[in-house]
């Protein structure tokens, strides 16, 4: 069975599609934002780690993930850029993520 997502959260599995940039929110509340990840830009593609999975970028410019067994370890890291983020005055970190499928 082939599954066809994308996503940006490491061991989610099943259909599922992330586009636009990932932001982090900060702790204080105020507006203040930072994209993580930007899939239009090849740099933020070379940090996708596919795990018994074939990524590329869709045509609206988010990563699309296609899984074709269904193994427990199937699915996607996400290198840091230096090997971590400093997210320690952000409260949340926001993405979009959209089913391809037709299962939940």
């Amino acid at each position: 069975m082939r599954r066809t997502f994308a996503l940006l959260v490491i061991g989610l599995i099943g259909p599922c599609f992330v586009s636009g940039p990932t932001t982090a929110m900060p702790a204080t509340g105020k507006p203040d934002q930072i994209v993580l990840l930007d899939f239009s830009r090849e740099s933020d593609m070379k940090a996708v780690e596919a795990r018994n999975a074939k990524c590329s970028k869709s045509d609206s410019k988010a990563l699309r993930v296609e899984i074709a067994d269904l193994k427990p370890s199937a699915g996607v890291a996400i290198k840091a850029p230096q090997g971590k983020w400093d997210l320690s005055r952000y409260a949340n970190i926001a993405l979009e993520l959209k089913n391809l499928g037709s299962r939940p």
